[in-house]
């Protein structure tokens, strides 16, 4: 197990606590969250063209272009669509209830109704708040420190912002509220029950907002790669809303598609019932003319001659009058194609023109413009579906120009011809009697009018009956429905998991974060990391002011911890009669070495073996005040030649344990050291006692370990959990590897007491 997993357990309570933390949390996102529903319908885009041969009747074939499953999506999602949808629905001010820290929408189930005023100006998405002091009474509380205002006559912004918006009156239920930026008429409904004790609020959104979100909200794409079924999709809080969008949205793309399709034959009809206007006209005064003319001559009928003149003339100057009728509707649309609205151009079937390519590339090139200006209302003119279409339009435009100019060439020269017949039979009949010639011309006229007020009713009808029969060939496969029984937003599975995995991670990449910048040693295993050294022992952190553990606790944690040291010192070192000389250091003051020292000397003694603490920390001694001892004449007085051996050693409380304290002098220590009476000292002791124990200054301070370690069988490393750093005991590390300290061995002090220990008390 890592040392930084163990961290990880050792600090469960973090994991727990941060855990219950983000669950909490979590419940609160998920609890004020609204709720969000998915909406989702379908329907069939498949164009099916009509081709000349399909036609319903003659001339009365109106052209359909396949269109791109591409080019319908952008339809249904372009912001003329989606906005005249809106049009149909009341979705320009929404209703919320506020439970507590909860907000949610309301619809159709709301105790009152706002009724705007569309003349004046009104705040726009800021919330409107109302709170009912009685069934007929009511607050309104509006606080803005900006907020736009929309001008509701004119349907656009107002230049500036409302500023610094502070409103609050008590108004009557179906009094209007008249204010300079908020102007409406609360009305009660009756059939919703009110809770008083709830806030509501209300917001005022204009048509170019709410299409501008349903817009972005709203998906559209096939039911499968090539499939002419397009799934639309949306989401919102309240179902009953997107079902109402997304059925609004189908039925307005499929009235646009039959009114486009109707769009030709309803303006042909306008110009057919403009002729049939002018030509009954013409055929009563006609009647007139005939009836007038036999009552004053009293002649009824013509001779077979004449019939016969008369026959051919009206069945030429009815051709002639197709012909000219055909050669203005060529040149109008000859003029028509030099604009960019296409729209109104008159159905060229009508005219008796059975030029099937013509009449297909007009409809297309109509029914790609009215796609165009669809698509304009949503997209930039850069994205290839304008640009597509613009090709598409440039190379009609060119057949059709070609087309029509030779149609212009041949009709002219086909005018000219009938004329010239007509010409030959007018002086033919300039040779009958008078008489005959006037009733010829009489009847003439007459029946061309008669003939072509039929053709032009018989046109209509066939006309109307084309725009009745007519079909939208986009069908609703499944109107809209709640798309599953569970909201997609919040997401409470995922809020969870989150939650559960910041929990956890949050904890532990602070215990990580924290282990890689603590320089400070924590555990036995990150000291085996860094140095090679064996450590021989773990020193409990002390709850007690107690130093002489090994003497007055024998049975405590601490006292067993040095005797499993002393233990595992001698395994190593396999004493068996000669004496030892142990020198203890640290690498920093503060570590617990002079403690260890004392202990240490203490748990050789309580084995019965002569022991001696040395106090060889010149500069900061410590041991006298451990062993309660007088720091007189000592180390430094032998080393200096004002005492002997016998005169520094002192016995203490402890049997078989006697200390040399480190005395007083005014040299410096350093020097002091390096006096050649402390190789004779050390040899003495050793003569007299088992083991000598060295306590020495910090050896990362002062040289003074190093010189006492010359001396030494055994040297000791005191290292302090949360004191010494860990490049302090790289420090050392390298001065192993170098020998200058020889047979180092590593005590860790100030460390996490196990239950185990409790053994001992």
């Amino acid at each position: 197990m890592s040392v930084i997993t163990k961290k990880i357990i050792r600090k469960w309570y973090l994991l727990l606590g941060s855990l219950l933390l983000t669950l909490a949390l979590a419940y609160v996102v998920i609890l004020t969250t609204p709720e969000v529903y998915k909406v989702s319908s379908s329907m069939l885009v498949r164009d099916e063209s009509a081709t000349g041969n399909q036609q319903f009747m003659e001339g009365i074939g109106l052209f359909e272009p396949q269109t791109k499953i591409s080019d319908q999506t952008a339809m249904l999602t372009s912001f003329d669509i989606i906005r005249r949808t809106l049009e149909k629905l009341d979705f320009g001010v929404t209703y919320y209830k506020h439970d507590q820290f909860i907000q949610h929408e309301i619809y159709k189930r709301r105790p009152f109704d706002v009724e705007l005023d569309s003349l004046s100006d009104q705040l726009i998405g800021v919330p409107i708040y109302v709170r009912f002091l009685s069934s007929n009474r009511y607050e309104i509380s509006v606080e803005a420190d900006e907020a736009s205002v929309y001008q509701m006559a004119e349907e656009k912004f107002a230049p500036t912002k409302a500023r610094d918006v502070l409103i609050q009156n008590v108004q009557k239920v179906g009094q209007p509220v008249r204010t300079p930026y908020l102007n409406f008429t609360l009305i009660r409904n009756e059939q919703e029950p009110l809770d008083t004790l709830s806030q509501y609020s209300f917001m005022i959104h204009p048509l170019e907002r709410v299409t501008e979100q349903y817009q972005k909200k709203l998906v559209v794409a096939p039911f499968e790669e090539g499939s002419d079924i397009l799934v639309l999709t949306t989401t919102g809080e309240i179902v009953e809303k997107e079902l109402m969008f997304l059925n609004s949205l189908m039925e307005t793309y499929i009235e646009d598609e039959v009114k486009n399709k109707n769009l030709l034959g309803l303006r042909t009809i306008n110009f057919i019932d403009k002729q049939i206007a002018t030509v009954a006209d013409s055929l009563s005064q006609v009647e007139q003319s005939l009836r007038s003319f036999r009552d004053r001559t009293r002649t009824v009928d013509i001779g077979t001659t004449a019939r016969d003149l008369n026959t051919k003339l009206d069945e030429l100057q009815k051709t002639r009058e197709d012909l000219l009728i055909d050669y203005r509707s060529y040149q109008n649309l000859f003029q028509y194609l030099e604009q960019n609205d296409y729209t109104e151009v008159i159905a060229p079937s009508v005219r008796n023109i059975n030029d099937e390519v013509m009449s297909g590339l007009l409809r297309n090139l109509i029914e790609l413009n009215q796609q165009r200006a669809q698509l304009k209302t949503s997209v930039r003119q850069s994205l290839p579906a304008i640009e597509e279409l613009d090709a598409k339009v440039k190379s009609i435009r060119a057949q059709l120009h070609e087309n029509v100019n030779n149609l212009i060439a041949t009709t002219k020269y086909k005018i000219e011809s009938v004329e010239n017949q007509i010409e030959e039979l007018d002086s033919q009949i300039n040779l009958l009697p008078k008489n005959e010639q006037e009733l010829i011309n009489i009847e003439r006229k007459f029946q061309f009018s008669d003939n072509q007020y039929n053709y032009l009713l018989q046109k209509r009808t066939e006309v109307g009956i084309a725009v009745a029969s007519n079909a939208s060939t986009k069908k609703v496969v499944e109107e809209a429905r709640l798309d599953g029984r569970t909201p997609v937003s919040p997401n409470k599975i995922l809020i969870l998991l989150t939650a559960i995995v910041l929990g956890l991670a949050l904890p532990v990449g602070a215990l990580i974060l924290a282990d890689m910048f603590q320089d400070k040693i924590s555990s036995r295993e990150e000291v085996a990391n860094i140095i090679s050294m064996p450590l021989v022992g773990e020193v409990p952190r002390l709850r007690r002011k107690e130093n002489a553990l090994v003497y007055s606790r024998p049975r405590s944690a601490a006292a067993e911890s040095f005797r499993t040291i002393r233990s595992n010192l001698l395994l190593q070192n396999h004493v068996n009669g000669a004496s030892k000389t142990l020198l203890v250091t640290s690498s920093v003051s503060n570590e617990g070495k002079t403690l260890c020292s004392v202990n240490l000397a203490s748990s050789f003694a309580v084995a019965n073996n002569r022991t001696i603490i040395i106090d060889a920390d010149l500069r900061r001694p410590r041991v006298h005040n451990i062993l309660e001892k007088t720091n007189g004449v000592g180390l430094s007085n032998y080393l200096q030649g004002t005492a002997d051996m016998s005169e520094i050693i002192q016995p203490t409380d402890q049997e078989n344990l006697y200390v040399i304290t480190a005395g007083k002098s005014d040299g410096h220590p350093g020097e002091i050291l390096l006096s050649e009476r402390l190789p004779q000292l050390i040899n003495k002791l050793k003569m007299e006692f088992k083991f000598v124990v060295l306590d020495t200054p910090p050896v990362k301070i002062v040289t003074d370990a190093l010189v006492l370690s010359a001396y030494s069988d055994i040297n000791i490393l005191v290292a302090r959990r949360g004191v010494t750093s860990k490049s302090q005991l790289m420090d050392v590390e390298e001065l192993h590897q170098n020998n200058t300290l020889h047979n180092l061995y590593v005590v860790l002090n100030d460390v996490q007491a196990t239950k185990g220990h409790g053994y001992y008390e």
